[in-house]
């Protein structure tokens, strides 16, 4: 009860301002509320139960949500592609000289290139990750969204960025959607619609992120395993991609799945205790900040330079 009881908060929450994903909510509250008790043992055991019936859920459902966008010009595609593989690789990079263990950096890196906690939700179960490294990961990429949802309008004013140019900063490079509407929203509504469609092609990408992480996890352990419900993923994936799904169908579906993942990521948060995230320290947050301003960096060099 009390992890669908924090969803429901997290939702609501969501629905007042945006900028706050309710999957990254879900976990911050239910961090709070699990430090909060005294007697961990059956809140535990409640929590645990809640992500096992939920998580396969959430995650099988989010296959709905993968569709590829065929309005988007190729170019943009080729840069969106470049873009995504630089916020993948420089926060891989920057974790790795951190020396975050192999979960925390697959999950930093995957939610900083594709959609944030959504993203984290879905590779966490195919690497095993524990709920530590799923927090921290979660925490680090939210507080990166924060900071730069602020950033983005006032850094396009200095650098005269065209609406062009914003609509594709802001498409390509923000993690969580809610955060990115806002950030788009600097130049107009139209801007947010152009951004979203920009956004939904890293959105598709997961399902190869899913599989560099089951790869990367199948090698650390020496075999490969696929939870069944990522097999299910795989096959929504195809059928909303190869079969016409009515727009209704999709948004209950969608908004569905989102459910479940934030009451996954409710429990989750519940049964993390603080003291395993804080050993981390901040390195998730700084892994999480300099992999995508070492990218913004090289996107406004090329700005500069033309």
């Amino acid at each position: 009860m009390i992890s669908i009881s924090i969803a429901a908060v997290s939702h609501v929450l969501s629905l007042l301002n945006p900028i706050f994903d309710p999957l990254a909510l879900g976990i911050i509250i239910g961090i709070i509320v699990s430090n909060l008790v005294e007697k961990r043992e059956g809140l535990e055991a409640g929590a645990e139960l809640a992500i096992k019936m939920s998580l396969p859920i959430g995650i099988a459902l989010y296959g709905f949500r993968l569709r590829f966008n065929e309005t988007v010009p190729s170019n943009e595609i080729a840069n969106i592609i470049a873009v995504f593989a630089g916020l993948y690789l420089s926060s891989m990079l920057v974790s790795r000289l951190l020396r975050l263990n192999t979960n925390t950096m697959i999950l930093i890196s995957t939610g900083i290139a594709v959609c944030g906690a959504s993203a984290i939700a879905v590779v966490s179960p195919a690497i095993k990750a524990k709920k530590s490294e799923t927090s921290a990961a979660i925490l680090a990429v939210m507080a990166t969204g924060l900071i730069y949802t602020i950033l983005y309008p006032p850094v396009s004013d200095i650098l005269n960025l065209s609406k062009s140019e914003y609509v594709f900063l802001s498409g390509s490079t923000m993690s969580m959607v809610g955060q990115m509407k806002i950030a788009a929203s600097h130049y107009g509504s139209d801007a947010v619609t152009s951004a979203l469609g920009l956004k939904s092609l890293r959105i598709f990408s997961l399902i190869f992120m899913v599989a560099i992480a089951v790869g990367i996890s199948g090698i650390k352990e020496k075999k490969v395993t696929v939870p069944w419900f990522m097999v299910v993923f795989v096959i929504f994936i195809l059928v909303t991609n190869f079969a016409e799904i009515p727009e209704a169908a999709g948004n209950v579906i969608s908004k569905t799945s989102s459910i479940f993942l934030t009451l996954t990521l409710s429990a989750i948060g519940l049964n993390t205790s603080l003291d395993s995230v804080s050993e981390l320290g901040f390195r998730p947050f700084i892994s999480a900040f300099l992999g995508l301003t070492l990218v913004l960096l090289i996107l406004f060099a090329v700005h500069l330079a033309l």
